[in-house]
Parts: C-alpha cells; sequence; structure tokens
C-alpha cells in the first residue's frame, strides 16, 4: 500500500510538520509506503495532484486538505486518474458544498473526510479570552489575526469568533487580518495593529506560528504578555502547551496534529478490505480548549515519544476485532474503554 500526504504548509510550519511526523510514524506502525509532497506555495497543492495524476506509477491513496480556491477541481483530477483520496483538517466552504457532495455522492474515489468543527473552536478560544479579560477586570479589546483567505478553516474560525462577539455588547473587535500562517507576517501585523489600537488587550490568533509572532511582537513593544495583553490561539502542539505553562499564552484550541495519522488507518482497512464507509465517511469532531487548567490531560498527545510508541494498528478493524467505532478526537482516545495500545 502506497500512500501520499500533502503537507499545504512548507516545512517550518510548526503544526504541519507535527502532522508530517505523526503520519509517518503511523505509516510505519501499518506497514504504508508514504510519501510526503510540501506545497511551497499557494498553488503547491493543486500542482502536486496534478502531477501524481499524470505519474506513471500511481498511489493508492492520497490524502490533502481541501482548498476554497483548488479543492473541487483536485477531486475531480483524482477521479479522473482513479485515484483514492481523503480529505482532513477543513470542512468543504459551505457555498462549494452543493458541488461537492459528500464522499462517494459524486466522486467515487473520494472515500471519505475528516475535520474539526472550527466554528466551535473560534467561538470557543473568544468566550475563553473574554472571560478571561472579565476574570482581570478588562474592557475587551480585540484584533484578530486569522490564517488565510483559502482556507475554509479560516472562514469557520472566523465566523466563531465574530458569533462570540455579538453575545459580548461590551466586547470591541477593532481589526481582522490574514497573516496566511506565517510568523513574520503575523509579528509585522501585530506591531502595525498594537501600534494602532494600543488600547488592545486580547488578541485572538489562528495557529500557533501566528501566535508565536504576536507574542514576540508584543514583547518587543513592551506589552506584558498574559497580564495586560491575553493571547489564544487554535492548534496545540508542545510548543504551545509549553507557552500555556509559562503563561505566554491563555490557552489554545486542539490537539489534532494526529488526524493525518488516523486517516491513515482507515485506509489501511479499506486497503485490506475493512471499509470504513459501511459504518460513516464523514468524520467531524470537537477540538478541545487547552488551559493551564486541564494541561495535563492533554501533554502526552502532542508528546512525540508518545506517538512513536503508539501502535496504530489498534485503532484499525482488521488488527482489533473488538473495534466497534473509530475513535476520532483527542479526547475520545483519552476516553477510550479500550486503553492505549503501544508497540
Amino acid at each position: 500500500m502506497h500512500a501520499v500526504l500533502i503537507n499545504p504548509a512548507k516545512p517550518g510550519n510548526v503544526f504541519w510538520d507535527n502532522v508530517s511526523l505523526i503520519a509517518t510514524t503511523a505509516a510505519e506502525s501499518l506497514g504504508i509506503e508514504l510519501t510526503i509532497k510540501y506545497a511551497q506555495h499557494r498553488f503547491g497543492v493543486i500542482d502536486h495532484i496534478r502531477a501524481i495524476a499524470n505519474q506513471p506509477s500511481k498511489p493508492d491513496y492520497v490524502i490533502f486538505m481541501y482548498q476554497k480556491a483548488h479543492g473541487l477541481e483536485a477531486l475531480k483530477i483524482l477521479e479522473q486518474a482513479k485515484i483514492n483520496s481523503f480529505l482532513i483538517n477543513t470542512d468543504i466552504p459551505e457555498q462549494e458544498q452543493p458541488h461537492v457532495g459528500k464522499p462517494r455522492q459524486y466522486f467515487k474515489h473520494w472515500l471519505g473526510h475528516s475535520f474539526p468543527n472550527n466554528q466551535q473552536a473560534g467561538y470557543q478560544l473568544s468566550q475563553w479570552l473574554l472571560a478571561r479579560a472579565q476574570q482581570l477586570e478588562l474592557a475587551p479589546q480585540l484584533v484578530a489575526i486569522s490564517g488565510s483567505r483559502e482556507s475554509s478553516a479560516s472562514a469557520y474560525c472566523n465566523q466563531g469568533l465574530r458569533e462570540s462577539l455579538q453575545s459580548e455588547p461590551m466586547a470591541t473587535l477593532h481589526q481582522l487580518v490574514f497573516a496566511h500562517w506565517s510568523y513574520d507576517k503575523a509579528k509585522k501585523q501585530a506591531k502595525g495593529l498594537l501600534a494602532r489600537y494600543p488600547e488592545t488587550n486580547i488578541v485572538w490568533a489562528m495557529g500557533e506560528d501566528v501566535a508565536f509572532g504576536i507574542i514576540d511582537a508584543a514583547r518587543e513593544t513592551g506589552r506584558n504578555v498574559g497580564n495586560d495583553l491575553l493571547i489564544g490561539s487554535t492548534v496545540s502542539t508542545a510548543a504551545g502547551l509549553n507557552a500555556i505553562q509559562n503563561g505566554l499564552m491563555v490557552g489554545n484550541i486542539g490537539p489534532d496534529i494526529w488526524e493525518a495519522g488516523w486517516a491513515l488507518s482507515l485506509l489501511a482497512d479499506h486497503f485490506h478490505g475493512y471499509d470504513f464507509g459501511q459504518q460513516q465517511t464523514v468524520f467531524e469532531y470537537q477540538l478541545q480548549l487547552v488551559t493551564a487548567d486541564n494541561l495535563q490531560d492533554f501533554a502526552h498527545f502532542i508528546d512525540q515519544q508518545f506517538w512513536q510508541r503508539f501502535d496504530f494498528k489498534s485503532l484499525t478493524k482488521r488488527h482489533n476485532t473488538s473495534h466497534q467505532q473509530y475513535q476520532l478526537s483527542a479526547i475520545e482516545l483519552l476516553r477510550s474503554e479500550r486503553p492505549l495500545s503501544y508497540r
């Protein structure tokens, strides 16, 4: 079995580097030949898909993230090439859903789709930041630095943020900008926003690279991070949890760095005749709010040594005959009745 994971970021992105690392570990555990390709620019994902469809030796499966500008075209290309695909990380943009449908509805080789509820994630993060501001007796003055305009994850997270603020009439969102997941761009934007709106006491961030750019910008401009400036982000990695522990972030949303590895366990079942589609093809899950209060509950999910020991075969029906349902979110794994298996 040969699978390709198309990483939509450049190497060096904290979140996606972790996704690739855990996927590699999962492939080794499951006996899968895995190739990882990196998108070096905004057209990188669709360029890789065109190349894969045209190469003489085709993989059995392609795992990638749906992008608003090119997602539908990518599914059409893979369908024509008769290459099975699995989407991760983001939902289909609402306006494109009638044309895309569900897995196996219009595209029989699009086998499945997993994604977090990003709207709930954006809402939950905002609510926590507002609650922390209230505890510190701060009148909420926000700026937001999101991911990219092409990402449905960004769109849904932004929607959750705005819904949260509608129920908080005392809160002011001064501006929302897009950093395209870049530390450098977020740092530059944060400096500009904090200078333009010096009353800002909350920064809502999408992605940890973005959050760390904001943290460094705030420090360099003399802000007291964690006291007069509260920062929270989506995505949880080891670096993010350390930032919470050190008081640099008041919370973040996650973790979901294991999603590509989990998808490989479904595809391994499919390859060996155990079709997960008989149960379901769409897997939406809830991300969790991680704060100083529950930090230890999630620490092992972003620990690389944990995943190196983890036996991904235990997630498959082929190797686990008692396996009734596919566990998806981190909290489901944490609360699973069966113990986590190790190699």
